[in-house]
């Protein structure tokens, strides 16, 4: 889906409904579209992804008309797993010790301005995913949360627990977490006490809007 316009998707009231809602729909490219709000001044989601979705191409479209205080730009369900932006920045941290905060970028940093990020234009975050060579052990955890100018988006925190979880990943919260040009992102990485020494990896998906 290339180069359409979506507007004027419901007659309710401002913040009852989104401009563009998908369901059930897979090996879809959506590129280059212009959705907007003509009717109410806001929707909830300018393009909202639910349930039954993957496989979801997301690129150079202009998503206006939005509850930005309660929504935002984009959602993508959290079962979903393949979602691609306009933007993905990866990271790695190698031997990373236990009962540790670091930043991670290409390689695992202890002061975050090392890791930081900057937006060359507006994004929306959509989806953080971790893996780890060695699990946390019973008890322990490793803690992933993105960070917006050096400051917790605590509602997209990602935790790794126990013996056996190798991974983990979330998709869009409400509010979304949204950067304007010039602003910067960062990974935050908690290791507990005691926990397994581990190799991280993981990457984060941006959307332009």
């Amino acid at each position: 889906m290339t180069g359409s316009r979506f507007h004027t998707a419901s007659q309710t009231g401002n913040g009852l409904y989104d401009n563009v809602y998908l369901l059930n729909t897979a090996r879809l490219t959506f590129v280059a579209n212009n959705v907007n709000t003509w009717n109410s001044t806001y929707s909830k989601w300018a393009l909202n992804v639910n349930s039954g979705c993957d496989d979801i191409n997301i690129g150079k479209n202009m998503l206006r008309g939005f509850d930005s205080t309660n929504f935002g730009p984009i959602r993508f369900d959290n079962a979903i797993e393949r979602v691609d932006g306009d933007l993905i920045v990866h990271f790695t941290g190698t031997a990373v010790a236990d009962g540790t905060t670091s930043y991670l970028s290409v390689g695992n940093n202890t002061t975050e301005g090392a890791a930081y990020v900057q937006m060359n234009r507006r994004y929306a975050l959509v989806r953080i995913a971790f893996a780890v060579s060695n699990p946390p052990g019973t008890s322990k955890n490793f803690t992933y949360t993105p960070h917006k100018n050096g400051i917790d988006q605590s509602a997209m925190t990602c935790v790794i627990t126990g013996n056996a979880s190798y991974a983990v990943a979330t998709n869009s919260v409400a509010p979304q977490v949204l950067f304007d040009q010039g602003e910067f992102y960062s990974t935050k990485l908690v290791t507990s006490s005691g926990a397994n020494i581990a190799d991280h990896r993981g990457y984060a998906v941006f959307v332009g809007y």
